[in-house]
């Protein structure tokens, strides 16, 4: 059965679909640049904490984990923002969706708040569990100690985007994100090597710089919600919009989709740990290969953001089918895109694993890794864009139920299972493989089912 018709058997007419193409790709390339350009610091980070030696790399592999959850978890508020402002802006109702708006506002600070206290206090504690070695643990424990002190700029960042995204503006978000990357890379320069009279500082230095890039992003980006002539042209005034309903409209939403990264991101940290307990080596060639495989995350995401637009708005607007073809012709593009990818890999696991290090048993685990992951990316970008398509809906629920199956039911006892066999890094990478395509069926399956068009915001 080919790709198109695991959602919907009827095909759009040619013209309607060119149309329909043109859409998906009008909100999904900003997204894709946007992507690209917070991927590239994960990517540059990696190689300049790479250049510092193995003991570095392995603390950062440590320490991205917990600090990606950490935003998994603000990430939550996001799509609860991007659901009902694109459903609102479906309905054409201007005062619900700045309500929508303020009430995300307001909620995603507060959120920022507590996660970055929490984080901060017990920064070198977790990470002591990915790592049984000091040095390691000490890097680790600097970095998320200084980086997350920036979660309530990220969560202002964060709604920011979603506001605009569900309004159909994704360009403005794409061009902030890309300069304030740009002077995250320039910081990163500066404070971990000592360039320009600037101290030479290492692991902390990037911390530094990842605060000063939040901080500067959501600045920004609050500031431009709220300019008169602004994409959203918020005023304070509208702060008096937020009441009973509003509130319960976004806890609703967004409720279930803060429990979906608690039920992921727990298991990618038991996940997690479970890979640095393979050695710094194995833990280092995890790294450098999900830095690499990253850059193929950003069109399923991108693709599974405009699916989202599209389907709340269409659902708002009480058309049903336009939502249908949308989720089609995204997911074409998606799968097509990241298969692409994947070719990629297939073709040049070893030059690209040698942009990051040389060291033999390294290169050799990320060459094995990265041909295993071009094998996901078809699963990926299903899952990436029928999981956009839920979540656009508003059906939250359904995407906690998958993450569940996925993480806790395939990948972390199949990751026992396999360390305990002897497998190895390999091991680990089948076994993302197998989960993927049980997350790849599963939406598909529940999507089939069409539960997600008559959910109510």
């Amino acid at each position: 059965m080919p790709v198109d018709t695991l959602v919907y058997a009827r095909p759009a007419p040619p013209k309607a679909r060119r149309s329909l193409r043109r859409e998906v790709w009008k909100l999904a390339w900003p997204v894709l640049l946007q992507n690209f350009f917070q991927t590239l610091i994960l990517v540059t980070d990696s190689l300049m904490v790479g250049s510092l030696g193995k003991e570095a790399l392995a603390a950062m592999g440590a320490a991205w984990p917990i600090y990606w959850s950490a935003q998994s978890l603000l990430a939550a508020i996001q799509v609860g923002t991007l659901a009902l402002v694109a459903r609102s802006v479906g309905e054409e109702d201007e005062g619900k969706t700045r309500a929508n708006s303020m009430t995300a506002l307001v909620l995603g600070l507060v959120c920022g708040l507590v996660f970055a206290a929490a984080g901060s206090w017990g920064a070198y504690a977790m990470a002591a569990c990915f790592s049984h070695e000091p040095e390691v643990v000490h890097l680790s424990g600097l970095f998320l100690e200084i980086s997350l002190l920036a979660l309530p700029f990220t969560a202002f960042a964060m709604v920011a985007t979603s506001i605009l995204r569900g309004a159909g503006d994704t360009a403005t978000p794409m061009w902030v994100s890309g300069s304030v990357n740009l002077l995250n890379i320039l910081l990163n320069w500066l404070l971990i090597f000592g360039k320009a009279g600037c101290p030479a500082l290492g692991i902390p230095g990037s911390a530094l710089a990842t605060f000063a890039a939040k901080a500067v992003e959501g600045a920004v980006l609050l500031g431009l919600l709220f300019l008169p002539r602004g994409p959203a042209g918020l005023r304070l005034g509208d702060a008096a919009r937020i009441g009973r309903a509003s509130m319960a409209r976004f806890f609703r939403v967004t409720v279930p989709a803060m429990v979906e990264p608690l039920v992921l991101h727990s298991g990618f940290l038991v996940f997690s740990a479970m890979v640095a307990a393979l050695g710094a080596a194995s833990m280092a060639a995890h790294r450098i290969a999900v830095s690499i495989e990253s850059l193929s995350f950003m069109p399923g995401f991108s693709f599974g953001i405009a699916c989202s637009t599209l389907v709340g708005q269409a659902l708002g607007a009480r058309q049903p089918r336009a939502a249908e073809l949308s989720c089609r012709e995204t997911l074409r593009m998606a799968v097509l895109m990241m298969s692409a990818l994947g070719l990629v890999y297939v073709a040049f696991p070893r030059q690209l694993a040698r942009c990051y290090i040389d060291d033999p048993e390294v290169l050799s685990l990320v060459v094995t890794c990265l041909l295993i992951g071009a094998l996901e990316q078809p699963f990926m970008g299903i899952s990436m864009s029928l999981q956009g398509a839920l979540r656009g809906a508003g059906d939250t629920k359904s995407t906690v139920y998958v993450a569940a199956l996925g993480v806790w039911c395939v990948r972390v006892p199949g990751t026992w299972l396999v360390t305990r066999l002897g497998w190895g890094l390999p091991g680990v990478w089948v076994v993302a493989l197998v989960d993927w395509s049980v997350r790849s069926a599963a939406y598909a399956l529940l999507y089939r089912r069409g539960h997600w068009k008559r959910v109510a915001l």
